[in-house]
């Protein structure tokens, strides 16, 4: 979504998380406002609309919160501005899918 001043923005749901979900397509180098927190952030590459946006590093097996919950966990480090999907995260549940069927 981007209004009449051309802005760009990204929905933090909670205070806690550290994903926004963008409301627009972001390319690689977008200022995204951030609606729900104050600021803005640069996207680091491409990033479709719907799909979150890391807004803080997050490291390797650290959560990725969103509605104040842990939704899954970083599968590598995460610079502000990245995309974060299944390229880059394991949801809760896929985690649980893969503990129940490798008993």
């Amino acid at each position: 979504m981007q209004n009449e001043s051309g802005r760009r923005f990204a929905l933090v749901l909670d205070p806690a998380d550290n994903v926004a979900t963008l409301l627009f397509d972001a390319i690689d180098g977008d200022r995204v406002v951030l609606k729900g927190a104050p600021g803005a952030i640069v996207a680091r590459e491409d990033i479709l609309f719907g799909h979150k946006i890391a807004l803080r590093p997050i490291a390797a097996g650290e959560s990725i919160l969103k509605y104040g919950q842990r939704i899954g966990y970083a599968l590598k480090d995460l610079t502000p501005g990245q995309w974060v999907h299944l390229n880059s995260m394991a949801s809760e549940l896929d985690a649980d899918f893969r503990r129940r069927i490798e008993k």
